[in-house]
């Protein structure tokens, strides 16, 4: 019986020039390097029981990739990337325990926010009354720095 610990948020690295992040032993995430657009990480106020703090991937079809900064050789496989990008890749966003996203390339947009959190104009009468003690509904919307760098 094995005594080594499993990691609940999976592992990554870069396999033949593509992003892979694997959890449970599939690939849930395979973004060929010359492909991404922007890079960006965020974080939630969802910790510490759950992984809260996130790399995100966008290609050049617009779509995004997400990866747990609790990945297990999260940083060796930033540092390739960043390499392969020509760039430092380091996340910022560590302690924060908040909803907090932030660019960080291309590197002339680093800290730049990702998205922009809306709130939600409340539909219903049960809505309404949670929005009036601060419980409001939110969705997140690409900011305007995002939008065009992943539609250029």
């Amino acid at each position: 019986m094995s005594t080594e610990n499993k990691n609940q948020s999976g592992k990554t690295f870069i396999d033949n020039e593509i992003v892979v992040w694997e959890f449970d032993g599939n690939k849930v995430v395979n973004i060929p390097i010359d492909s991404i657009k922007l890079i960006a990480e965020y974080t939630t106020a969802s910790g510490p029981f759950i992984d809260d703090w996130f790399l995100v991937i966008y290609n050049a079809k617009a779509e995004y990739f997400e990866i747990s900064m609790y990945a297990d050789n999260i940083q060796e496989m930033m540092k390739k990337l960043g390499e392969k990008k020509e760039f430092e890749l380091v996340a910022t966003l560590f302690s924060s325990t908040e909803w907090e996203s932030n660019i960080l390339y291309p590197t002339e947009f680093d800290g730049q926010d990702l998205w922009n959190i809306v709130k939600c104009k409340p539909k219903s009468p049960f809505e309404k009354l949670k929005s009036l003690i601060g419980i409001n509904k939110t969705e997140l919307e690409l900011t305007e720095v995002t939008e065009k760098l992943i539609k250029d």
